[in-house]
């Protein structure tokens, strides 16, 4: 399968505590919650902005300052936000997605003005089965099976409940998960009693209309993630492309658009791009993975494993990530 550059914020940040590498992803920043039992993560809560791109701040500020996103618009009818979970215990868990529901608040604040808003909950949610997202449902009871090592993922909104739009300016977001493990019960009886966790997460969404080079070059960059991460990958490649002609020499840029060109076939115009972005930034690990990715994917498997060793790439972790690409591509084509 070609990797997903931009797939989503939310499964970034929830694996984070399993140390799983997802290469590939753009980060755009996220905030999160997580239970713990002896200092072992054992259940992670994520909750994130979508649309938007983090805003960075000084590293002095970073245990006290809530995470900055820009949402580059004029004004909003809703504020969009993803909600993730994942087990990260060693025992199947059933979650009551109605309860959970029931259990997450939102409190919003305009500077020093609260916000009466509510949250819609989107119909779907989507589990990690493998290395993707699937949608998934409830049963009779609502309740939904997670494994462990499994994730699930839903997308919310915010909306004002005068039912006016954010308009330009700053937003204060906090979301409460005082009771949210009460909605999570073991299958095999073990008890979740002992298991702590922070109980209110929050961020700030600035709303503003991009006014310079940059914020156009990040609004357009923006939007081809969130093609990306909804399949469209031809409407991914044509925001990106916009984002190039604006900084036409971005390394990113290219980076981003060599993806897409990977998940169109479009695999000689990828090899041709990466290997522009190789000639000024080196053979780094994910350029020669996804380089050897395309090639792979043209019949050059040669090429891929002269890459790939060229990347620092040796030895049995050589092995596994040629097989894969093997696999993947045979899958593909199937």
């Amino acid at each position: 399968m070609w990797p997903k550059f931009g797939f989503t914020c939310a499964r970034e940040d929830i694996m984070k505590n399993r140390h799983l590498i997802i290469a590939f992803i753009l980060v755009i920043g996220c905030t999160g919650a997580s239970f713990a039992q002896e200092g072992q993560q054992r259940l992670g809560i994520s909750v994130s902005p979508r649309g938007t791109r983090a805003i960075p701040f000084p590293s002095t500020e970073r245990d006290s300052a809530p995470r900055t996103h820009r949402l580059y618009e004029n004004s909003v009818g809703a504020l969009e936000l993803r909600l993730g979970v994942v087990n990260d215990s060693l025992v199947p868990l059933l979650l009551d997605h109605r309860k959970l529901r029931s259990l997450i608040g939102v409190v919003t604040f305009r500077l020093d003005e609260a916000i009466d808003a509510k949250i819609e909950w989107q119909s779907d949610m989507r589990i990690l089965a493998g290395a993707d997202y699937v949608t998934t449902g409830v049963d009779a009871l609502g309740l939904v099976r997670l494994d462990p090592g499994e994730a699930l993922t839903w997308d919310l909104r915010i909306r004002r409940s005068d039912v006016e739009p954010f308009a330009e300016g700053p937003y204060r977001v906090f979301v409460s998960l005082k009771t949210a493990l009460s909605a999570f019960a073991a299958l095999d009886g073990t008890s979740l009693s002992g298991w702590s966790f922070l109980d209110e997460t929050d961020f700030t969404v600035i709303v503003r209309a991009p006014d310079s080079i940059d914020d156009r070059w990040s609004s357009a960059m923006t939007r081809g993630d969130l093609a990306l991460e909804e399949r469209n990958i031809q409407a991914a490649l044509n925001s990106y492309s916009v984002a190039l002609q604006l900084k036409p020499n971005d390394d990113f840029t290219k980076y981003a658009i060599a993806v897409a060109y990977g998940g169109l076939g479009r695999y000689r115009d990828a090899i041709l791009l990466l290997q522009d972005i190789r000639r000024t930034r080196g053979l780094t690990a994910s350029i020669a993975q996804l380089l050897a990715r395309a090639y792979v994917a043209v019949g050059e498997e040669a090429n891929a494993v002269r890459v790939l060793q060229e990347g620092g790439f040796a030895g049995p972790r050589l092995d596994a990530e040629v097989g894969s690409m093997r696999e993947a591509e045979r899958k593909r084509r199937r």
